[in-house]
């Protein structure tokens, strides 16, 4: 019952924006879906799986009898690509879907600048069609002008700052991972 109740206004909600702001406000709110999903899925991965992982990769890698570093039968050679796999493992985990997060945080801009030429093509669209510069009349478009703009922006300036701390995460486990394999 909750649930519903929070999607009901949710959704009523982000409909009386789009009415407000144009369509340009429910095409940044499908962008801000995905863009918060795919935040939400790397930040599950890298703080609460990623020791799993990592354990899962470093065995996989560095304990099979057949390809354990520590063999006798393996060359120095053999190891370092074992190595260098296993970072290169580490490295595709991490920073999985980072590039895919920049770009939606990219798009979150232009999509509000876009809404703000549609607001003003209304405003201009009033001086032409009455001829004098009717301020109550220029006020909707101007309004429906600046709020795409600040939801872009204000979605770009969230998102930026958690895409911030999950580059800085995926580096330090990258380095971890190569303290370990340093280590072994």
């Amino acid at each position: 019952m909750i649930d519903w109740f929070l999607s009901s206004l949710l959704i009523d909600s982000i409909l009386k924006l789009s009415e407000q702001g144009g369509d340009i406000i429910f095409i940044l709110a499908l962008l801000a879906m995905v863009l918060w999903l795919f935040i939400f899925e790397r930040f599950i991965s890298l703080y609460v799986l990623h020791a799993k992982q990592r354990s899962y990769l470093f065995n996989r890698w560095f304990q099979h009898p057949n390809i354990a570093p520590e063999s006798s039968s393996k060359s120095l050679w053999q190891q370092e690509q074992l190595v260098i796999g296993f970072l290169s493992d580490i490295d595709s985990q991490t920073a999985r879907y980072l590039s895919l997060i920049k770009t939606c945080i990219s798009l979150c801009p232009l999509l509000g600048l876009l809404g703000t030429v549609a607001g003003m093509i209304t405003v201009f669209e009033v001086i032409a069609m009455t001829g004098t510069s009717d301020a109550k009349a220029m006020a909707g478009g101007i309004f429906k002008a600046t709020l795409p703009t600040m939801t872009g922006l204000f979605l770009a300036v969230t998102a930026l700052y958690f895409h911030y701390l999950l580059t800085n995460k995926a580096s330090s486990l990258l380095l971890e991972a190569r303290e370990l394999c340093h280590a072994c």
